[in-house]
Formats: C-alpha cells, sequence, structure tokens
C-alpha cells in the first residue's frame, strides 16, 4: 500500500473551480488500476487534508502523472494558498 497526503489551503475565491474539478478527479482516480481508497478532510480553520491509498509505487504514479491528473493539479495551483 502506497499513502498519499496532501494538505491544502482552499483561498476563498477558488471554492467554486475547486468543486468543479474535484468531483472529476475523485472518480478518475476511483478508475485507476490500483486505487484503494481516498478520504478528504476538512478541519474548523479551512485546512484540508487528503489520503490517497494505492496499491504499490507504479499504480500510484501512474496516478500522479496521469495528463487529466496533472492538468487539475495546473489548474488548481491558482487555487491554494501558499
Amino acid at each position: 500500500m502506497i499513502l498519499t497526503v496532501f494538505r491544502s489551503r482552499l483561498r476563498p475565491e477558488a471554492q467554486a473551480e475547486y468543486g468543479e474539478l474535484a468531483p472529476q478527479m475523485s472518480k478518475l482516480a476511483r478508475s485507476m488500476p490500483g486505487y484503494k481508497s481516498h478520504k478528504v478532510f476538512v478541519a474548523e480553520d479551512g485546512e484540508r487534508l487528503t489520503l490517497v491509498e494505492f496499491e504499490d509505487d507504479a499504480t500510484q504514479f501512474d496516478w500522479a502523472s496521469h495528463p487529466e491528473h496533472r492538468a487539475a493539479l495546473r489548474a488548481w495551483a491558482i487555487c491554494f494558498l501558499q
């Protein structure tokens, strides 16, 4: 099992854009070979923690390098506080 931890905080003005892409990326992740699960936690202060579990390094790499996922990450770059 490989676990990816993604910690972020959305800019208030980016909620809509993130909200449009997030369900698409969740659906895509679930369709990937080796996908096991993912969970998202949001703290009271708005910080987000996403845990994504894949079968092994190779299947996690396939997800990390998937063209649609890479495009979403580029689009989301402006959504997150630095």
